[in-house]
């Protein structure tokens, strides 16, 4: 994941600004650029998507979910650069 995609040149610049040691006007704090990490990582985990489906042969057919940033066909989901693969065993007694 690369952390500082889709972050605003403004806000960028504006976490730059706070954080530079001025002794070493080339330096970038790493406090800088943790703060814009965590920034996109809020971003990013402020999305709640709620999936449904069926059960079925022991796997979990998705619906589509709509208006969401992820991509559901059949047990398989799309979200950004990750392909998850759900798949069900029956619970065991034991």
């Amino acid at each position: 994941m690369k952390v500082l995609d889709g972050i605003q040149v403004n806000e960028f610049d504006h976490l730059v600004d706070r954080f530079i040691e001025r002794e070493d006007p080339n330096a970038l704090s790493f406090q800088a650029l943790d703060e814009a990490a965590r920034q996109q990582l809020d971003e990013v985990t402020a999305v709640r998507v709620e999936l449904t489906g069926v059960v079925q042969d022991n796997q979990i057919t998705f619906d589509s979910p709509a208006d969401a940033p992820v991509i559901a066909r059949g047990n398989e989901l799309v979200i950004g650069g990750l392909r998850l693969i759900v798949n069900l065993r029956p619970r065991t007694i034991g």
